[in-house]
């Protein structure tokens, strides 16, 4: 092999990405993010019944003041009706009684009505305001956590980029047999590394000590080769 450093150098990056590549996938605001969108929306759509809710309550409230306005109209007219000096005969002045006595009865019924619709429109909007809180902060945490993630994965996307680029420089300086030589070693070996690198005698691919005839050529940095794995070695 001509140059194994540059073998080497192309292993180390490629190494390098494969790391960045796990990074990227197991980066800690992943699942951050997934577990806050999931709350955020669980939350977004409890406030939308809510706010559903109050818009019906508001309705039901408009609606009964409509109706109140109506029958108090209909009473002040019964009333003058009836103390205008209209009805005089006995009969018709009973069944006019009786009758303010029923939109009395009605007006006092709407009035209840309205009541409780107030009081549930209270409770809505009690229940609305420490959701919107908590949904605004959860909105705040999902942003910061969300730059972060973005911040980390760029950075990550940059270095792998400048590693495809340098990859790219180093494959117009192999010799083409060297990677054929390196392609094979690759295959051969379940961690994929065709090279290995030497380091007080010991063989970074097997972790075995080469022998003394290897140390020798080391120290001239000459075709040396691990005796127990087969690898080429680069003298570090």
């Amino acid at each position: 092999m001509k140059n194994p450093d540059l073998l080497w150098e192309y292993q180390s990056l490629e190494q390098r990405k494969v790391q960045l590549h796990r990074q990227l996938k197991t980066l800690t605001e992943i699942p951050e993010l997934r577990k806050l969108k999931e709350q955020i929306e669980q939350s977004q759509e409890l406030i939308k019944m809510l706010n559903q809710e109050k818009e019906n309550a508001k309705k039901s409230i408009k609606s009964q003041e409509s109706e109140l306005l109506a029958l108090k109209e209909k009473f002040n007219n019964a009333e003058s009706e009836l103390y205008g000096g209209n009805v005089q005969a006995s009969r018709e002045i009973e069944a006019a009684e009786k009758n303010i006595s029923l939109i009395k009865q009605k007006i006092q019924e709407e009035e209840d009505l309205e009541f409780i619709e107030l009081e549930r429109l209270e409770q809505i909007e009690f229940k609305l305001r420490p959701l919107l809180t908590d949904l605004q902060e959860k909105k705040n945490s999902f942003r910061k956590i969300n730059q972060d993630y973005t911040n980390k994965k760029e950075k990550i996307i940059k270095e792998t980029e400048e590693i495809k680029s340098r990859q790219k420089t180093l494959d117009l300086k192999i010799d083409q047999n060297d990677w054929e030589i390196y392609r094979k070693l690759c295959e051969k070996y379940p961690d994929k590394s065709g090279i290995g690198i030497l380091q007080n005698g010991v063989c970074s691919g097997c972790h075995m000590t080469v022998s003394f005839e290897q140390l020798k050529k080391a120290k001239n940095l000459t075709g040396i080769v691990c005796d127990n794995c087969g690898r080429p070695l680069v003298v570090k």
